[in-house]
């Protein structure tokens, strides 16, 4: 059982698709207030902590009573640095300064509309079977893999042998991916497997296609923007 749970939230400044995306303002808000704002309403976590390479962000974080005692360093802040890492660094600066968790929760800013409902469910099923390693929450991808193609030598080729380029879309078998919004791991299976992902991990699927956007594109921002201005839901 998880009694004392940390919140991770990493937003580094850089963005390569969409410049300041975690600055960008969504609603009345940053989009990193967006994350600080769900773990703190969830009064689920024994701290939230920031991860970031940005004074802006690090202020914003402060005057929202997170912990952000340092800028990240720049090994951690670039475009290929690792969420694990990042996570790994966060929980030994804690711990040298006596703070030990049970269980931790990466919270992407990416995914802003998440909800609490989904968040309990996971814990609920990290909780249960203390065997995992892990719990992620998963979307069914729309563009099924088995239909796409690579280019080469300007012709059109299968990306997969298997594949079901001839077939309905109905046919094909359901395929799913990490909708970035919600992961959990224990610090000690973190350390062990240097990932968020084993054979252990399971996973939970929502049902509310706003869960599963994720920020990567102006595109996905303009729609999220879109949301929240129409759901009564996000208002805030």
């Amino acid at each position: 059982m998880i009694k004392k749970l940390l919140a991770l939230i990493p937003a580094r400044i850089g963005s390569k698709r969409l410049k300041k995306k975690n600055l960008k303002i969504l609603g009345n808000k940053e989009l990193v207030s967006w994350s600080i704002d769900f773990a703190k309403n969830s009064n689920l976590f024994e701290k939230i902590f920031v991860s970031t390479d940005s004074k802006k962000i690090r202020k914003i974080a402060i005057k929202k009573n997170c912990l952000c005692p340092y800028l990240r360093p720049k090994r951690l802040s670039s475009s290929k640095a690792n969420l694990v890492d990042v996570a790994l660094h966060t929980l030994k600066y804690l711990k040298s300064n006596g703070f030990e968790f049970d269980g931790i929760v990466l919270l992407q800013p990416t995914s802003p509309l998440r909800s609490i409902k989904t968040l309990k469910n996971i814990l609920k099923k990290f909780n249960k079977n203390k065997k995992l390693n892990s719990v992620i929450s998963i979307s069914e991808l729309k563009k099924n893999p088995y239909s796409s193609v690579i280019i080469k030598n300007n012709y059109l080729r299968p990306l997969m042998k298997n594949h079901g380029l001839n077939k309905q879309s109905q046919s094909l078998s359901k395929v799913y991916a990490p909708n970035g919004s919600i992961y959990i791991s224990s610090p000690s299976n973190l350390k062990k497997y240097k990932s968020w992902f084993s054979k252990k991990t399971e996973y939970v699927q929502s049902k509310n296609e706003y869960e599963n956007l994720d920020i990567d594109f102006i595109s996905d921002f303009k729609l999220a923007q879109y949301i929240v201005r129409n759901e009564k839901i996000f208002k805030n």
